[in-house]
């Protein structure tokens, strides 16, 4: 799940991305082999595709084509939204019950 929440919150409009591997590794803490899984998982629950994109590379003053990383879209599922949409909401409703309490006990002192 948490790969999926980095690549939606990279994603444009289209719900595409193109972090490599190894910078979500880095960015989660997570091992590569990890974020392989995971996109597999995904893209087994239809909730991610990835398309292979060629780039160019210099060699010898020649461009030849390289495979660069892929391109990645995800699937922002209604339902997946609702989730993030609630814990956002549960989160705020902890962080006003933690206020209210600090204010009617120590912070009204």
């Amino acid at each position: 799940m948490s790969v999926y929440c980095y690549l939606a919150n990279r994603a444009d409009k289209n719900g595409e991305c193109f972090p490599s591997v190894r910078r979500i590794a880095e960015d989660l803490s997570i091992s590569k082999s990890t974020v392989f899984r995971a996109f597999n998982e995904l893209e087994e629950s239809g909730l991610l595709e990835r398309f292979p994109v060629i780039t160019h590379k210099a060699v010898g003053g020649v461009l030849v084509p390289h495979k660069g990383d892929n391109l990645i879209q995800i699937d922002p599922r209604n339902e997946v939204i609702s989730l993030f949409d609630w814990i956002s909401d549960a989160i705020d409703w902890i962080g006003d019950g933690i206020s209210s309490l600090w204010d009617s006990t120590i912070g009204g002192r």
